[in-house]
């Protein structure tokens, strides 16, 4: 099936599926021209298993290009214990990226710049205050 076709299938728009190859989540199709791939169902139960991840699971991009690579090459799996990644969401976060008053994490700290209310202002806290 053609590109429109694939979106009509999986209920994605063209862009979503273009964004998604380009990420790395989901594989090219064959190749049928310059401009033309075909995609078959594997690639429709790829998008729909993206979906599934961003809307129920709440999967950022970056975690789901993990799982997608586990799936693809069981040998690539990471070795070890998890590790948190920085950056990664440890609790109720505001629409500013902070964590919400009262959520686990560093900005609870007092001398954390968050906490401090001068962090992503340009500003710096003076040496030594707390």
């Amino acid at each position: 099936m053609l590109l429109n076709a694939l979106a009509e299938v999986s209920n994605t728009t063209t862009a979503g599926i273009k964004f998604y190859r380009r990420e790395g989540l989901s594989p090219a199709g064959t190749r049928l021209a310059a401009t033309r791939q075909d995609y078959d169902r594997g690639h429709a139960e790829r998008l729909q298993l993206i979906r599934v991840l961003r809307e129920e699971a709440g999967a950022t991009i970056p975690d789901i290009r993990a799982l997608v690579t586990l799936i693809d090459d069981p040998r690539r799996a990471p070795r070890g214990r998890p590790r948190n990644r920085p950056g990664a969401r440890r609790g109720p976060v505001t629409c500013r990226g902070q964590r919400a008053p009262g959520a686990p994490g560093r900005s609870d700290d007092p001398g954390h710049a968050h906490a401090a209310g001068v962090a992503g202002r340009g500003k710096r806290a003076a040496p030594g205050a707390r």
